[in-house]
């Protein structure tokens, strides 16, 4: 009994806020009739007892869409940064943009249009569609920090949140290179105070935050950066510090792996030399990271010299996810190659180099304090082989630590699919009074948990001429056998669905790449039922099916 009337609260709760979440994003639309949305405010009186949601054991719609609900373009994100020489600050933020570009460089896109902060470190989301970083303003004005933080932005430009906040007053409270979880839900990042660097996470909505704190005394830990492998795990970069001691730095930056919790630490790397940086593979079975450069000639300093090590070039090394099968891929002694990544099939690291001399004439004069060489983006194969750069300095600047993913990109594909998907459902009124007035009803979705929902308005319209967002429901007579075992329309009316009968209601939404989620239905009687969908075939589920009606 308990249980049951807290489900109820929980549906009523998560259907409450759906419909209120709406009403908020689509003021001045016409997805839904205005009665609709007004009658919408009897659900309070609900009673989920009254209505029961069956599956449809032959559905109109097909499910032959191999794959992922989406096709999708694998791109580069990247910081690209030109000074601008009609300021004395070569830094002026204007010039300091997020852009996305294919893996081979091409068909560049700016996603920001920034014009007040210094930013850094950017990352797409797992499903293609968001990207975080971490920046500081330029000018803070009164009453914001000027610490960095971090922020997340649509791949579009559009919905920017900050979700991390400084201090105004000591001790200060940095927060640096977010790294997306797998599933896409939280963020790894660097928190810098006074007295440590810790490695923490925190909810994409800016909740839960948590620390894997360090001893914050004069000797300790200090996580430089971290990455989660797609099982759960993390792999970081850290490094034992004393300052109690001339060499204060008692290892050199060291790559490990742990548990989520921050449990069951291995390093991986000799801590008496300088690696940094991880990335996994997608399939979790490669790091590539940042390593000292390998060839004739090359003296390594002392363990503890941090100024040494830090002046050494650098290369791009890979090895297993156990630390065995180490190997440096970039073979040129020359210059520093850093921050490395693996494009989205393995089969490509992706790679910053300051190699590049400034042009001439440029915008990178030295007496703008730039005559040092200009960041630029390479990419090489896992072995070492073929090696590629994909960004110059004009038109765009410098472009800084790279990371990859993937963008939603068409749909299709397989069995002569659509852009579409579509499910249906008996709706069977179980309680003793009448239902009618469709006009008046609604359903929503609601994906993988997320009060994000899709309403649809209802039509008249014949199953076959629905539209995206659009549903329509039919009675079936008394002659029509198609219910089978739940045939039961014996006082069939028009528009009238009688205590025992039931209703087949059919809808249509654009291609969603989710795993799961709940549909809920309401009539104009203040009665409502939720139920549980899949996007794959289920036997005695409902089934969100992406591939176009059966022929």
């Amino acid at each position: 009994m308990g249980t049951a009337l807290s489900s109820l609260l929980v549906t009523f709760f998560v259907l409450t806020t759906v419909l209120l979440v709406y009403q908020a994003k689509t003021s001045g639309q016409t997805l839904v009739h205005e009665a609709n949305r007004q009658a919408a405010y009897r659900i309070q009186n609900a009673n989920a007892t009254q209505l029961d949601m069956i599956p449809v054991e032959n559905s109109v719609f097909e499910n032959d869409v191999p794959g992922p609900a989406t096709t999708t373009t694998d791109k580069i994100v990247t910081i690209t940064y030109t000074p601008n020489l009609a300021s004395r600050d070569p830094f002026i933020p204007s010039w300091m943009q997020i852009r996305m570009m294919n893996l081979d460089g091409t068909d560049v896109t700016q996603v920001t249009n920034n014009t007040t902060h210094y930013m850094y470190h950017a990352r797409l989301s797992p499903d293609g569609t968001k990207i975080a970083y971490h920046a500081r303003p330029v000018r803070p004005p009164p009453g914001v920090s000027r610490e960095n933080q971090i922020y997340i932005i649509n791949t579009d430009g559009t919905n920017l949140q900050q979700i991390t906040f400084g201090r105004l007053t000591w001790p200060f409270l940095v927060r640096q290179s977010p790294k997306w979880h797998p599933d896409g839900t939280k963020l790894l990042y660097r928190r810098l105070t006074p007295s440590s660097m810790d490695i923490c996470t925190i909810n994409v909505d800016g909740t839960n935050d948590v620390c894997f704190e360090t001893p914050s005394t004069p000797a300790g830990t200090r996580e430089l950066d971290a990455v989660w492998t797609p099982d759960g795990k993390i792999v970081f970069t850290s490094l034992e510090y004393d300052e109690t001691l001339s060499d204060r730095f008692v290892t050199m930056p060291t790559v490990g792996i742990m548990d989520s919790d921050g449990t069951n630490i291995q390093f991986l790397t000799d801590p008496s030399m300088w690696n940094s940086h991880p990335a996994i593979s997608a399939d979790g079975k490669k790091i590539a990271y940042t390593c000292p450069i390998d060839g004739a000639g090359v003296v390594y300093p002392s363990p503890t010299d941090w100024s040494g090590w830090f002046s050494i070039r650098k290369a791009i090394c890979t090895m297993n996810i156990d630390g065995t099968n180490k190997a440096t891929i970039t073979k040129n002694t020359s210059y520093t190659n850093y921050t490395p990544v693996w494009s989205p099939d393995g089969s490509k690291i992706i790679f910053n180099s300051p190699r590049d001399k400034p042009i001439s004439p440029n915008p990178w004069v030295p007496a703008r304090g730039f005559g040092r060489s200009v960041q630029n983006i390479y990419s090489i194969n896992p072995d070492g082989s073929d090696e590629t750069q994909l960004t110059f300095e004009l038109p765009f600047g410098a472009s800084w630590v790279p990371s990859t993913g993937s963008i939603p990109g068409g749909g299709g594909g397989g069995g002569g699919g659509t852009p579409d998907c579509g499910m249906d459902f008996w709706i069977k009124n179980i309680g003793e009074s009448y239902i009618s007035g469709y006009e008046y009803m609604d359903v929503a979705l609601v994906f993988d948990g997320t009060i994000d929902p899709i309403l649809l308005k209802y039509s008249t319209s014949a199953i076959a001429d629905l539209k995206v967002d659009e549903w329509t429901a039919t009675i079936p007579d008394t002659d029509i056998n198609e219910l089978d075992e739940l045939y039961n329309n014996n006082s069939y009316q028009v528009d009238v669905l009688n205590n025992g009968e039931y209703m087949k209601v059919t809808l249509k939404i654009a291609r969603a790449n989710k795993s799961s989620g709940t549909v809920i239905f309401s009539p104009p009687n203040g009665k409502f039922v939720t139920r549980q969908f899949q996007t794959t075939d289920v036997p005695g589920e409902i089934v969100l099916r992406c591939g176009g009606l059966k022929p």
